[in-house]
């Protein structure tokens, strides 16, 4: 991928606020696939997300990076890292069946300690005290949250964990990526496989959806049991 250009002060300050609009928006999304696995599979969820996706990620990709952007040099490379993204979503909305949105969010943060022990174990990386210290305390707190052993503990505590072990494969998979493509390439074929691989299975778990649910207006369950 290309280099990105040497920082000033502005481009942190603007890079940290587009990162943390960034998560507010993923904290949406989780929160809509939340209200949506009431009444889906989360692969229908998964499907129409992407599906819904992919014009305006091309369309992104075309003004940022123009036609070039469309290009890539290792398809393979972006249908694996489709295929792992497809798996790491899957176990994420299915967890949301399960467990509350903040507890499956809190355990997905487990992610930054596999990153960091698949690149020391398996590509050699160097990682300094500080940094095992760092997402050894990170571990830590999911196990707080998992407490796994306790009466409390619960097998779909799991599938959060699995889904940052996934995740953590899929960031260093970028190391696959031919260094011509843009990050706009990456955005692109990530968005298209995704969709193209759910596509094919989407019609055995597709049920109707209702007019009501393209604005959440149709109760949740969950909410309902809490009552």
């Amino acid at each position: 991928m290309r280099a990105a250009p040497s920082g000033t002060q502005e481009s942190y300050t603007g890079g940290a606020v587009l990162m943390c609009a960034g998560v507010a928006c993923l904290s949406a999304n989780d929160a809509v696939a939340k209200a949506l696995t009431a009444h889906y599979a989360p692969l229908q969820i998964l499907f129409l997300r992407n599906v819904i996706a992919l014009p305006f990620t091309v369309l992104i990709a075309l003004i940022m990076g123009g036609r070039p952007a469309l290009k890539t040099y290792r398809p393979l490379a972006h249908l694996m890292r489709g295929m792992l993204w497809v798996a790491a979503t899957m176990l994420f909305f299915t967890s949301f069946i399960y467990l509350g949105l903040a507890e499956a969010t809190a355990l997905v943060f487990v992610a930054p300690f596999f990153i960091t022990v698949i690149s020391a174990l398996f590509l050699r990386e160097k990682v300094g005290m500080r940094r095992w210290l760092a997402v050894l305390f990170g571990f830590l707190g999911v196990l707080v949250v998992i407490r796994p052993g306790g009466a409390a503990f619960q097998a779909a505590s799991l599938l959060p964990v699995a889904t940052a072990l996934v995740y953590a494969l899929l960031m260093l998979s970028a190391r696959w990526i031919d260094a011509r493509e843009s990050v706009w390439t990456l955005l692109v074929y990530l968005t298209g496989t995704a969709a193209l691989i759910s596509a094919f299975i989407v019609p055995f778990v597709w049920v109707p959806v209702p007019i009501e649910d393209l604005w959440l207006l149709r109760p949740s369950p969950f909410s309902e049991r809490q009552v």
